[in-house]
């Protein structure tokens, strides 16, 4: 009985080490480059190939919230918030169906305690060899808590021949 119960405790202690070596997401999230390169490669895939939504699941709040900036056909900018699910939704169909690369060409990072605020400059491509089809920033907030950084919010707007996206948000060539 004794070694019964000790052999129990040990694997108890243990269980928690073993998962967490055994999680890639728990090493990618430890560094704001590695939680930043996860965005973006959970989101990028050719057309055909189901993007890693429970992998997105695990680098955002799960009340994270999501905004767009648009243009309509008058030229008029309105925003449309939504959640993370509804990002699934409407946004899951269309990149399996067409392929969709978002590549992160600039970053400006702020950061005051355990806030950040990322102004992440980005380009879309329908294949990782195609032509570059939009270019604009991500604005993502993060908070960095229990040693790992989590996505609260992200707001885009793509670039447009009227707002250009600023030289001090590209890397440097």
């Amino acid at each position: 009985m004794k070694t019964l119960f000790g052999s129990i405790f040990v694997l108890i202690l243990l269980a928690p080490l073993s998962t967490q070596a055994q999680d890639p997401v728990a090493e990618e999230v430890k560094s704001l480059d590695g939680i930043m390169a996860a965005l973006y490669d959970a989101i990028s895939g050719p057309a055909g190939q189901e993007r890693d939504w429970q992998r997105m699941r695990t680098i955002f709040k799960k009340d994270a919230k999501f905004g767009v900036v648009r243009r309509n056909r008058e030229g008029k900018e309105s925003y449309t918030s939504f959640g993370i699910e509804d990002y699934i939704k409407r946004s899951g169909p269309y990149m399996l169906k067409n392929g969709f690369f978002e590549k992160e060409i600039g970053r400006v990072v702020e950061e005051y305690s355990t806030m950040i605020h990322v102004f992440s400059a980005y380009q879309t491509k329908m294949k990782a060899d195609g032509e570059i089809m939009a270019r604009g920033i991500n604005s993502i907030q993060l908070v960095k808590e229990a040693g790992r950084y989590w996505i609260t919010s992200i707001q885009w707007n793509q670039e447009t021949q009227e707002n250009p996206i600023p030289a001090k948000y590209l890397f440097k060539k």
